[in-house]
Order: structure tokens, then C-alpha cells, then sequence
């Protein structure tokens, strides 16, 4: 073992002879009485006493060069895309582990994803990989950084790093460096992988447009392409997909959609795929066409004027009695209108609120009885409209004693809503399901409960390879049981869906609660790895018995896609997928509502209505609300026209109320009380018809050949539907998993652009401009999809839509996430062989000499002393 001396600071070294030249010259003239012979002592141990300080503060260090004990540290990937290359992994790391262990050499093993952590500190012993230990937090992503770094804290004098991995590097942190090696474990079979859904940003109604599908594949192969619209399956293609990357187009895809926005996702199946999980992508499209609104009436027919008048002006018009409200996606319509429904109806109507405020409109025509003022006036829908009611209830009046009643409207339950509906959940407990995941689950679970109405029934039935009553049917109102016996849930055990199919099955028609039942429904939850077995029939089975079957597919990595959408289709029900967990939730409570949507139609009454005329609506000896108003133009706005008649028709009465403040008032009374009012609510608006929309006190103004034209343009711009293709066509979308950025090019002089995220809470994301003259936006992906609205306003000076002036438009995206990058198909790292990863060199030791040098400078101290004073 050799060594080298070696000092920090070498000028003090040089202040050696200086210092010794000063001792000698002090001595030759010492007057001291001492001996010759003790003088040239103490001169030699000064000399030597300094010369040990001034040396120890050089900084003074002794390095040996010392071979290193070889010690290899395995770092396996764990990370999600390893998938089928993980066991043959596993198998390598054990088998050189064995090698080193014959040789009497250490080991070590890390275990890296997006983190890593230390399973074996270094010994002789061979490398056992725990079956439960090959996942780490973090498994969507490969970092080989984090796991170098988890290794370096060993603090091994002399190592080598093995990266064992399957080559994926999509955040480009291999480590590049002598002491480090890699070796790829490849992926068996072909991977076939969509990189990219294109499709126009917006189209018309009806009108045909293509689609462009990104591809990235290992080997030449042919792929089944499944075109999906808001997660229905409107086309199936077949397609050669070469080597590397390729587009391909789907032409003329001419849905039936209605105008808004909608997902647009296409699924490939490719045979022998080693990657299934990048075989997804979604964008979505604005349909430009008949704006949808909803006509919320009570009783039943009195929305049958304002209907017929709004699909006379090409809106896709849908009516529902009030008591469904609660079950219609409301962010599906442009507009929500209220013909003739009481405040009580409506309750908190939080959902109802929350819709406006994100760029929804609604349109309220109170029922032609003078107390529905005040009832308005002390609900809380009253807090976020335009007008306040007068609060006090005209003298003597009740319901409107002239109001005629509807035949069966006193003992009125909506016959299309007597159906109850039996929901049976079929969720997958498997051990794959185990922590988080699980407790995901039971949250879905409940929420699903809640959504369900009196009278219907909920079940949980979980299966591993038997199926496990959780909780046999029950009223949805029992919130603690259900929830007792949900949490109860425990996951372990492998995967078969056909027994629990055939117990689902079983169940619905045993059970009184399900037999009874009109509508019988079973959403299963699963990855579809399931043991082989002949699903599509007993899904017919269940159909053919009036039972449907709707699928949840989470995107693990044995899933299997294409199973659950079978099942989907073949149960006559709704297939979702989601690669995320924190999603379930909301998929289940979506696919309940939509069920309910679905399953109970309510039959409209498009019965003829009665004559207006013929009726007296003298019923209230209120001066306010039974005299009769002539309508007038308080101020202009963007909903009225030059050259409108006037007089305007008359009314024959109004209910009593006043604008609040920053409302707008197109039309009023000679005493301004308001007839129309309208105002902002967020980013949607809310108007108030103070009369009636059923001819009671409206039937001149009905018989009007110009209320048809004045009600949709009230539609229309409470909506902001968009009608410009233009406009639409001059966004672009772009997104990963963490950042959305939206850019719209440069359009005319003097127009407003606002962008606004919509979930999980309303926040406005500024615009900045950009070289080009356009505007761009960057913001943090949240849900999925991630949902914005954007407005675009011309026509007044900036701050006049404060009090709603100017003509605007209102644009919603989705924009949904990409699978995560861990399973795009980068190009794999090279393998560094093994062998190449040699031992870092030999460890130097380096030992400071100062404290030795100074220890010894005091322990000389005491013999100069003792050489001066001893005679």
C-alpha cells in the first residue's frame, strides 16, 4: 500500500528556513547563562516547534491509493411500461446476483420508477426479488436520476451500477458514465401505439369531416381502428399501419351531432400487441348546428308555446317536466328555459346556478298566478336573478282561481317517471385492486347510490374469481347502511367476470326488489383481465331478460379493452375507459345519470294548446298583477331590431318585481317595471320574463307574429351560441399530460378574447399575445377531459359587456389527456452490455496531518521549558 504527502497551502512551508534563521539569530545573542550545549537544544526544539506549526498550517494530508471491494448495484425498473419484460427482468437481476454470490462478491438491489427506493443492502448473499415489492411509487414514470441518486446514498467505496430495463427513456435521464451499465430486457411482441388523434376544431351540423390517426409501430401490421363520439361507437376501420411512424385518415365521418362540443376518441386492436396501453387517443370537435335547449315545464304543456316558437328557429328543443331536472347534464345545452314552474320546484337549484356561472344561459316565465311572485321572492334561485320580487302576496289569492286545472294535475306523478330503476355495481376486488385503488372504488360506489331516486334499488356485488355480495338490494336512501357495507370491501384474489355475471344475472331476477323493477341495469367495473370463458353469451342472455350492461375499463396492464366494449355492446349499454383511478368516481355517477336520462323519457305533451283567448284571467283583484301592460323599449339591445311593430302587443298582466342593479331591461311597463330583464351570472347569463309563456296572461303577445323572431334572439344571446365556423377555426388545442396550450390566431380589429377553466373551479386564464398577432394561453391540465370556455365579444368598447353589451360568442373545448408518456414508444436506450459497466477505479484515502503535526508541537512545549528552567 503506497502513499503520496501532500500539502494545501505550500507558501508556509517556505517561512521554514525564515523562521529557523530567526531562532538562530536570537540565539547567537542570548545573554542567557545556560550551557552551549542546553542552548543548541532549546534552539533545536524551537526550530523544530515552529517548523511543526508553520508545516500544519500548510494543510498537510497523507492519500493512499486503496483497492476497491467490488460491489455491483442492480437497479431494476419497475416502472408500468415494463409490463411483460418485468419477469424476465427479475429472472437476469437473480441470475448475475447468483453469479457474484459464487464469486464472493456483494450485491445490492434498487428498485426505480418515477422513485426508488433500497430492497437489499449490500451482502454476499444472492438477490431474491419480493413479488410483492416490484412496484414503487411513482410507476408511470422511469427515472433513471432518482435511481442512480437512491443508489449513491450506499456510499460504497468502489461500485458498479447495473440498469436493468426494458430501454424507455422519456425523460432522457439515463446516465451516461464508465462506472455504469445498462442492460435492456426487450418487450416481447410487436408494439402498436397511437401518437395522435387530429380532427377540425369545429364543423357543421350534419356535415362530413375527416380524421387523422398518428401511428408508431415496431413491425409492420394491421390494426382495427374503433371511432368513438362521446364514447359511442360510430365506425369501424381497418388499417395497415407500416414500420415507424405513419398517418393515417379516416375520411367522411358524418355523425349525427348536436351543436356543442364532443369527445372524439379512436381505440385500436392489433394482434400479438405487446403495449396495450398506448392503443388510445382522444380529441374532441365543436358542432356548429341547431343549438340544444332545454324546456323545463310544470305543469304539463306549459312550455308547448315557447317550444314550438324556438324549433321554428332551428333549435334542437327537448322538454322535461321540473321534477327531472336533477337527472339531465345540463352542460349539454346552450339554454335552460322554465315555462310556468314554481320556486319550490327548483329547491336549492345549486346545479341549476352552477351551470350559468360557467357559461350556461336560463330563461325563467313564471306560472300566471300572482303569488308565484312572492314565493320567488324568498327562494334562493332569487339571490342570481336579474329582478327581485315584490315579496308580498296579493291580497285574497291563492293559486289563480282562473287558472284552469289540467286534467289529472292534482293527483299528477309523471307516468314515463314510474319506473324504478334496479342498478346493480359489479366491481373488480382483485389483489391488483389492493390500497388507493379500492378505496376509490367504495367512493364510487356510494356516490353512485346517491344518485339514484325513492323507490329505486342499489346492489354491490364484488368478485375476484367468485362473486361476494357486498350489498344485496336496497332503498338508496339508507346513505349509512350502504355506506357500512361498502367500506366493508376488501381486495384480494385473481379475476373471473363470468360467474359474477351469471350471479348479477341470477340476482336481478330473484331479488323482489330487482324482479320488480322496470329497468334493470348492471355497470361492471374492471380491467377485463379476466380467465377465458363464453362472456358474449351470457351478456346476450341478460339482454334478452331485459337486463343491460354498461362497462367501466380502467387501463391497467393486462386490461382488455375490447372485452369490456363487447360486453357494453353487446348488454345494450355504455362502454367508458379511464387510465386513471381518481376518474372512476365521476364515470359512475355520469353513467347513472345518463341511465336515468335514457330510461326515462319523459312523453312529451305536444298536445295542442289551449286558446289563450278563451279563458279570464281576472282571477286576482291585485292591481299590479291583474292590470294590464302595454310593453315598451327601456334601452336598446342586441336582442331587439330596427324596425320592430309598435305598439308592442299588450299583456294582460304582469308579475311585480324590480331590476337589480347592473340589469339590463329591454322591455318594460310605462312605470319601468320590468317585462324582460336580463343579466349576468359568471360567465352565463340569466333572464326573467315577468309574464307567462302560456297565453294565460301572454295572449296577444303569443298570437304576435314577431315573438317567435324576438324569443330566439332572447335564446340566442343568453346562450352566446357560437354560429361562426371562422372563429372556431382559428383555435388550436394542444396538450400532455400536465399543460394545456391554446393559441388563437390573429382575427379582426377590436374583438375581446376571454379564456375561462372551467373545472374544477371557474378561474380565467390570461391571454398574451404572441409575434404573430394571435393569443396564447398555457395552464395545468385538470380533469379529463379538461374543460374551457372561451368568449369571444365584439361590437361595444371594452367594459361594456359589464352591463352586457355587445355581441359574444361563447366556444367550449375538451381537452382530453394522453396516456402517460411512460408508454409512448420512444426509441429504446442502447444496451450498454454488462460488461461494460466496470467497478469504479480504486478509492484514494485521504488523511489530514495537521492536528498530528500541532499534537506533537505541545508535546515538544514541555522540553523547552524544561531544557531553560532545570539547572
Amino acid at each position: 500500500m503506497t502513499g503520496t504527502l501532500g500539502f494545501d497551502a505550500v507558501p508556509f512551508l517556505l517561512a521554514i528556513p525564515v523562521g529557523s534563521a530567526i531562532l538562530l539569530l536570537l540565539l547567537s545573542r542570548s545573554r542567557s547563562e545556560l550551557s552551549l550545549r542546553r542552548r543548541v537544544f532549546s534552539f533545536l526544539v524551537r526550530t523544530a516547534i515552529v517548523s511543526l506549526l508553520l508545516a500544519a498550517m500548510a494543510g498537510p494530508s497523507w492519500t493512499q491509493r486503496v483497492p476497491g471491494e467490488p460491489v455491483t448495484v442492480y437497479l431494476l425498473d419497475v416502472s408500468e411500461s415494463m409490463g411483460t419484460s418485468l419477469a424476465p427482468a427479475v429472472e437476469r437481476v437473480e441470475a448475475l446476483s447468483r453469479g457474484e454470490s459464487a464469486r464472493g462478491r456483494r450485491t445490492a438491489l434498487v428498485l426505480f420508477a418515477g422513485s426508488a427506493e433500497i430492497v437489499r443492502a449490500p451482502s454476499v448473499a444472492p438477490i431474491t426479488v419480493p413479488a410483492d415489492r416490484r412496484r414503487a411509487p411513482g410507476s408511470d414514470r422511469t427515472d433513471f436520476a432518482e435511481g442512480l441518486r437512491v443508489a449513491e446514498t450506499l456510499a460504497l467505496p468502489s461500485a458498479r451500477y447495473v440498469f436493468v430495463t426494458d430501454g424507455r427513456d422519456p425523460l432522457g435521464t439515463a446516465p451516461v458514465r464508465d462506472d455504469v451499465a445498462i442492460l435492456v430486457i426487450p418487450s416481447a411482441g410487436r408494439d402498436v401505439a397511437v401518437t395522435g388523434l387530429h380532427a377540425p376544431p369545429a364543423v357543421r351540423a350534419g356535415e362530413p369531416f375527416d380524421l387523422r390517426i398518428d401511428f408508431s409501430a415496431t413491425a409492420e401490421s394491421e390494426v382495427e381502428a374503433f371511432l368513438l363520439i362521446d364514447d359511442v361507437e360510430v365506425r369501424r376501420e381497418r388499417i395497415r399501419v407500416a414500420e415507424g411512424a405513419t398517418t393515417a385518415r379516416v375520411r367522411s365521418l358524418q355523425p349525427a351531432l348536436s351543436h356543442g362540443p364532443h369527445r372524439v376518441g379512436v381505440l385500436v386492436k392489433s394482434e400479438g400487441d405487446a403495449e396495450r396501453r398506448n392503443n388510445f387517443a382522444g380529441t374532441s370537435v365543436f358542432a356548429l348546428g341547431r343549438p340544444r335547449v332545454l324546456v323545463v315545464e310544470d305543469p304539463a304543456g306549459a312550455g308547448d308555446a315557447v317550444a314550438r316558437m324556438l324549433r321554428a328557429h332551428e333549435f334542437d328543443v327537448k322538454r322535461i317536466p321540473v321534477s327531472r331536472l336533477g337527472d339531465e347534464p345540463l352542460q349539454d345545452y346552450a339554454a335552460v328555459v322554465a315555462a310556468g314552474v314554481r320556486a319550490g320546484s327548483f329547491g336549492e337549484a345549486r346545479a341549476l346556478r352552477e351551470y350559468v356561472a360557467a357559461g350556461g344561459g336560463f330563461w325563467l316565465a313564471p306560472p300566471p298566478d300572482p303569488a308565484a311572485a312572492a314565493e320567488y321572492a324568498r327562494s334562493p334561485i332569487q339571490e342570481w336573478l336579474p329582478v327581485e320580487f315584490d315579496p308580498s302576496p296579493p291580497k285574497g289569492t291563492g293559486r289563480d282561481p282562473a287558472r284552469p286545472e289540467r286534467r289529472g294535475e292534482s293527483n299528477r306523478k309523471e307516468t314515463a317517471s314510474s319506473a324504478t330503476v334496479a342498478l346493480l355495481l359489479l366491481v373488480d376486488k382483485s389483489g391488483s385492486m389492493a390500497g388507493d385503488k379500492l378505496e376509490i372504488v367504495k367512493e364510487a360506489c356510494r356516490v353512485t347510490a346517491d344518485t339514484l331516486q325513492a323507490g329505486d334499488s342499489v346492489g354491490v356485488l364484488a368478485f375476484d374469481t367468485k362473486p361476494h355480495w357486498v350489498l344485496e338490494f336496497t332503498d338508496p336512501d339508507r346513505k349509512e347502511y350502504i355506506r357500512d357495507q361498502i367500506y366493508r370491501l376488501l381486495a384480494d384474489g385473481g379475476t373471473d367476470i363470468h360467474p359474477a355475471l351469471v350471479e348479477a344475472h341470477r340476482a336481478m331476477l330473484a331479488h323482489p326488489r330487482a324482479r320488480a323493477a322496470g329497468i334493470k341495469h348492471v355497470i361492471l367495473f374492471s380491467d377485463g383481465d379476466t380467465r377465458p370463458a363464453d362472456i358474449p353469451t351470457q351478456v346476450r342472455r341478460m339482454a334478452e331478460a331485459g337486463i343491460s350492461v354498461s362497462t367501466v375499463c380502467i387501463l391497467l396492464q393486462d386490461f382488455d379493452l375490447f372485452l369490456m366494449k363487447e360486453i357494453a355492446d353487446l348488454g345494450k349499454g355504455r362502454f367508458r375507459y379511464t387510465s386513471s383511478f381518481a376518474h372512476v368516481p365521476k364515470i359512475f355517477t355520469e353513467e347513472a345519470r345518463a341511465l336515468l336520462a335514457e330510461k326515462r323519457p319523459h312523453k312529451e305533451e305536444e298536445a295542442r294548446p289551449t286558446d289563450p283567448t278563451t279563458t279570464d284571467p281576472t282571477g286576482s283583484d291585485d292591481p299590479k298583477a291583474g292590470a294590464a301592460v302595454v310593453p315598451r323599449i327601456l334601452e336598446p339591445h342586441e336582442i331587439l331590431w330596427e324596425g320592430m311593430p309598435s305598439p308592442l302587443p299588450a299583456l294582460r298582466a304582469i308579475h311585480s318585481s324590480k331590476a337589480r342593479p347592473g340589469a339590463r331591461v329591454p322591455l318594460g311597463a310605462e312605470d319601468r317595471r320590468p317585462v324582460l330583464a336580463v343579466s349576468r351570472v359568471g360567465l352565463g347569463r340569466a333572464a326573467v320574463w315577468t309574464c307567462d309563456l302560456e297565453g294565460r296572461w301572454s295572449a296577444d303577445w303569443l298570437r304576435w307574429a314577431e315573438a317567435p323572431k324576438l324569443f330566439a334572439h332572447l335564446v340566442r344571446h343568453l346562450s352566446s351560441a357560437s354560429e361562426n365556423l371562422d372563429f372556431a377555426e382559428r383555435v388550436e388545442v394542444r396538450a400532455d399530460r400536465a399543460t394545456v396550450r391554446v393559441r388563437i390566431a390573429p382575427g379582426p380589429a377590436g374583438e375581446r378574447l376571454r379564456l375561462t377553466r372551467l373545472q374544477p373551479r371557474l378561474e380565467e386564464v390570461p391571454l398574451v399575445s404572441d409575434a404573430e398577432g394571435g393569443r396564447r394561453a398555457e395552464f395545468a391540465a385538470e380533469g379529463d377531459p379538461t374543460q374551457v370556455l372561451l368568449t369571444r365579444e365584439e361590437g361595444l368598447p371594452a367594459g361594456a359587456g359589464a352591463k352586457e353589451g355587445g355581441r359574444s360568442e361563447n366556444l367550449t373545448l375538451l381537452v382530453p389527456k394522453p396516456y402517460e408518456p411512460e408508454f409512448l414508444p420512444v426509441p429504446p436506450l442502447a444496451d450498454r452490455a454488462i460488461e461494460g459497466g466496470r467497478a469504479a477505479p480504486d478509492e484514494s484515502r485521504r488523511t489530514p496531518l495537521a492536528l498530528w503535526l500541532i499534537l506533537a508541537a505541545a508535546l515538544l512545549l514541555p522540553l523547552d521549558v524544561a531544557l531553560r528552567r532545570i539547572r
